[in-house]
C-alpha cells in the first residue's frame, strides 16, 4: 500500500494563505462597530440640542412665573447706596415680566426724515425747570395707562393738552380720543408712533378729556360720535429736537415735549432719585412713550424730568428723574408738537 504524498511547499503555503483570509473575515465580522461607535456623533449632537431646548423653556417659564416687584431685590437695591431707589407700586402688583413685555410696542416714527426744529437761543437756560412748578394751573392729571401699550397716545396728547394749556386753555385733553380714534395711523392698545399721533391731531384735532374720558381701551366704535359733539384743538406742526439744550428751551418757550426710551427691569419699580442702568440690568424689547416736563441736577447728576403713564403709585407721585447721560439720549428722540 502506497503512502500519502507529502504537500508540496507551494502547497502549504496555499494553505497558510487561505488560513489568514478566513481568520480576517471572521474578525471583519465580529468587530463589526455597534450602534454609539457608528452614531456618536449624532448621539452628542442630540443630546446637546436637548439641553439647550430644556435651559430654554426653562428660562421661558421662569420669565413667564418671575413676578416684578421683589422686595428681597429692593432692599439689597436700596441698601447698596445707588443714585436712586426702588419700591412698590400698583401698577406692577402681581404682574409678571412676560405680561410687562407687552406694554413697549411704542416707537418714534416711521417716517426716514422728520423735520429739525428751529429753536429760538436768545434767553438763558436755567439749571433747574419744572413746568408743573410754573405752571399749576395746567397739572393734569397723570394717568394710569393699564395693561394696554398706549403710552405713546398718552404722552402725546398729554404733552400737547400742557401747550395748549400754556396759552390760557385749562381743559385736559383726551389721550383716549387718540386711542380709539387713530386706528388708521396706530394699533391702539397693541402700541404706536408718537409722529402718527401729532398727525392725527394736525388732521383731526383732539377732544377734551371731559368730552370723552380716558377708559384705557381702544373701543372704536365711540370714536365718530366723541368727534361730532365735541370741541377740537388742533396742532400746526410737529418737528424733531436736535439736542439738550433745544429740548430744554423749546420746553420753556413752548411746554413739555414727547420722547421715546428704553425700559430697564428696575425701572418699574423706580422710587426717587436720578435714575440711571446699573451694568447687566435686562431691557425690554420694545419703545415707551414719555413726557419731558423740566431737568435739574442732583449730587452732580444733570437729570430730565418725565411724567410717566403708570398712575402714581409709581415713582414719585408719578414722576421720575433720568439721568442726562448713561443710558439714552433722548436729545435724539424728542418731538415738539406745535399748537
Amino acid at each position: 500500500m502506497r503512502g500519502q504524498r507529502p504537500l508540496s511547499p507551494q502547497s502549504n503555503q496555499q494553505q497558510s494563505e487561505k488560513m489568514k483570509l478566513a481568520q480576517t473575515a471572521i474578525k471583519k465580522r465580529t468587530s463589526k462597530p455597534n450602534f454609539f461607535t457608528t452614531y456618536r456623533t449624532h448621539v452628542i449632537i442630540s443630546i446637546i440640542i436637548g439641553i439647550i431646548i430644556i435651559v430654554v423653556l426653562s428660562f421661558t417659564k421662569q420669565i413667564k412665573e418671575y413676578i416684578i416687584i421683589n422686595q428681597s431685590e429692593i432692599n439689597s437695591h436700596n441698601s447698596q447706596g445707588y443714585p436712586y431707589t426702588l419700591g412698590p407700586n400698583n401698577f406692577f402688583h402681581n404682574v409678571t415680566l412676560m405680561q410687562a413685555k407687552t406694554l413697549f410696542k411704542n416707537d418714534f416714527t416711521q417716517q426716514i426724515n422728520v423735520e429739525k426744529c428751529k429753536v429760538p437761543i436768545n434767553f438763558e437756560i436755567p439749571t433747574y425747570f419744572n413746568f408743573k412748578e410754573s405752571y399749576p394751573n395746567c397739572s393734569h392729571t397723570i394717568f394710569n395707562q393699564g395693561n394696554c401699550s398706549s403710552s405713546y397716545s398718552i404722552a402725546v396728547s398729554s404733552a400737547f393738552s400742557d401747550r395748549v394749556c400754556k396759552l390760557n386753555q385749562t381743559q385736559q385733553l383726551s389721550a383716549q380720543n387718540l386711542l380709539s380714534c387713530d386706528g388708521k395711523l396706530n394699533q391702539g392698545c397693541t402700541g404706536g408712533h408718537i409722529t402718527r399721533s401729532a398727525e392725527y391731531i394736525i388732521k383731526h384735532g383732539l377732544t377734551t378729556n371731559e368730552c370723552h374720558p380716558f377708559r384705557g381701551d381702544d373701543n372704536f366704535q365711540e370714536c365718530t360720535k366723541a368727534l361730532e359733539k365735541c370741541q377740537r384743538f388742533k396742532a400746526n406742526s410737529f418737528c424733531q429736537l436736535q439736542n439738550k439744550d433745544d429740548i430744554k428751551r423749546d420746553i420753556i418757550n413752548r411746554g413739555p415735549v414727547v420722547a421715546i426710551m428704553q425700559v430697564y427691569k428696575d425701572f418699574l419699580v423706580y422710587r426717587d432719585g436720578v435714575y440711571q442702568v446699573l451694568e447687566g440690568t435686562p431691557r425690554f424689547h420694545g419703545g415707551h412713550a414719555i413726557k419731558i416736563i423740566g431737568w435739574g441736577e442732583q449730587n452732580g447728576y444733570q437729570y430730565w424730568i418725565i411724567e410717566n403713564t403708570w398712575g402714581t403709585s409709581w415713582g414719585t407721585e408719578g414722576l421720575a428723574k433720568l439721568a442726562m447721560d448713561g443710558f439714552i439720549d433722548l436729545s435724539l428722540q424728542a418731538l415738539s408738537i406745535i399748537y
